[in-house]
């Protein structure tokens, strides 16, 4: 059996791959090198990773690799109009942010019927011959791979269907770990090392969780806390609901793949307001040439609240909000909806409801989804 039938174990192939994809969050050229390891090693004709918008924006994300010139002109046509996506994924329950693949999400029979296989993919291979998934990253975003090969190689097997299964959770991960980066100016600091520059609270752990490094940020967030200490790398916790909660994010040991294990986040309630504790690996030389090498993980803490209420105040001051209007559009932007938002501020649901309707009204926008692109157009840099 050739490459192209698989005669590399799927868990290898990850092995590769995960490497390259870690580094995409700080380098672009990885995710390039992502592509090409995993489409040389499948044996994709060409390959593609691409992040769109929702809303139909030119892509935010793109890597591909031996990709023709033909299909790169159809894609660029037609990229806006692929969507059985966004409606199928909303039939099936998928939520956004979740991980979804799209095999599941839509059938041969009706990705067929689409304009998008009749104008470009039939061109180039048919749906039989093209392993692929569709995933959702957040509310705005979702991200697309596909690895075409000629018609004439046969269909994948069923073998590759598993192993973009497994690698999606990660792809996705990685991905939304570094468009949150990009979003909070983080990761071009990061990719120079700047570690101290970063205003966010940022922690280099090692295994079993402890702190090994503390930018300024991180002292003073710990400082500050009444809930989370750390005291010669150690954590401890306030009450042991919340060392339930913490323990898997803060103390884990990655197991199997040295490190290399999804990108963690937990959004907890902490020191009374709602923050978001990121984990992700830091994959180096060291880690891959010597397996007993010491894994070590970036922790960044986000405090959603509190740019949401800055977003807020902001549109108040720009269309007119209420204050009771900017309250609930701070909620809005932390994703709660009309049932949440009641019951965080005590009020009835019909009144939150009513509260939400003319928020969108006096920003022009259509839902939520508009209102998270305002937002984002809004702190847009420059």
């Amino acid at each position: 059996m050739g490459r192209s039938e698989h005669a590399e174990d799927p868990a290898d192939i990850i092995k590769a791959v995960l490497p390259h994809l870690y580094r995409s969050m700080l380098d672009d050229a990885a995710l390039s090198r992502a592509m090409v390891s995993l489409r040389t090693r499948v044996g994709g004709e060409w390959g593609g990773l691409i992040v769109h918008r929702w809303d139909g924006a030119s892509p935010a994300i793109a890597a591909t690799d031996n990709i023709p010139e033909s299909a790169q002109r159809a894609y660029a046509a037609h990229f806006h109009r692929i969507e059985p996506w966004r409606e199928a994924a909303e039939r099936a329950g998928y939520g956004f942010g979740v991980p979804a693949l799209s095999q599941d999400m839509v059938s041969a029979q009706a990705f067929r019927r689409t304009e998008f296989y009749s104008d470009f993919w039939r061109q180039h291979s048919d749906l039989m011959h093209t392993a692929g998934n569709v995933f959702a990253l957040d509310n705005l975003h979702y991200g697309q791979i596909a690895l075409p090969r000629r018609c004439d190689m046969g269909p994948y097997p069923n073998s590759t269907r598993r192993l973009l299964a497994s690698l999606t959770p990660y792809l996705a991960a990685c991905l939304k770990a570094r468009m949150q980066l990009d979003l909070g100016r983080e990761r071009a600091r990061l990719a120079l090392g700047a570690f101290e520059a970063i205003p966010q609270p940022l922690m280099l752990l090692s295994l079993p969780g402890r702190a090994i490094a503390l930018n300024a940020a991180a002292q003073q967030w710990l400082s500050a806390s009444r809930c989370l200490s750390l005291r010669h790398g150690r954590w401890f916790y306030r009450d042991a609901a919340l060392r339930n909660v913490l323990r898997e994010l803060l103390e884990s040991i990655p197991h199997p793949l040295r490190g290399y294990e999804v990108p963690m986040q937990s959004r907890v309630y902490l020191d009374g307001e709602w923050q978001d504790l990121q984990r992700l690996p830091v994959v180096t030389a060291d880690t891959e040439a010597d397996p007993g090498a010491p894994v070590r993980m970036l922790l960044i803490i986000h405090r959603p609240e509190e740019g949401a209420k800055l977003t807020a105040r902001q549109l108040q001051t720009a269309h007119g909000l209420t204050d009771a209007e900017r309250a609930v559009c701070a909620l809005l932007l932390l994703g709660l909806d009309a049932r949440q938002i009641a019951l965080s501020r005590n009020t009835r649901r019909e009144t939150a409801r009513s509260q939400i309707k003319a928020i969108y009204a006096k920003l022009g926008v259509a839902g939520h989804a508009g209102l998270l692109v305002l937002a984002r157009t809004l702190n847009a840099p420059g």
